[in-house]
């Protein structure tokens, strides 16, 4: 009878823990593998958010938040357009922030 209940009360404690643990080990989306941003033959830039608060931006496809002063490093095809997430600073949602272009290649784009 007491295996039973410990059983049972054991069973229950997975139950009620098991669908928790599934939703903490869960990635946040807008947060992008390394390898998604680099791109072999792309062209390489760094981002800067240069404003006070975090910001999204979305690169291609690919949606990446960044922290105040926060710099990021990207290698990204040709004709790439990065564009603005939310309203925040000076830009709207869905401003386009820049094209990615060749003659970008190894500079350093900022935005607030």
């Amino acid at each position: 009878m007491i295996r039973h209940i410990a059983t049972r009360a054991t069973l229950a404690a997975l139950v009620t823990v098991l669908p928790l643990t599934g939703f903490a080990a869960t990635p946040t989306a807008s947060v992008p593998a390394a390898a998604s941003l680099k791109v072999k033959g792309g062209v390489k830039l760094t981002l800067k958010n240069n404003s006070g608060v975090a910001r999204a931006v979305k690169i291609g496809d690919t949606t990446v938040t960044m922290q105040p002063n926060e710099q990021l490093s990207i290698q990204v095809p040709v004709n790439t357009v990065i564009t603005a997430v939310g309203d925040a600073g000076n830009h709207k949602d869905g401003d386009k922030l820049v094209t990615v272009t060749k003659d970008i290649s190894g500079t350093t784009m900022s935005f607030s």
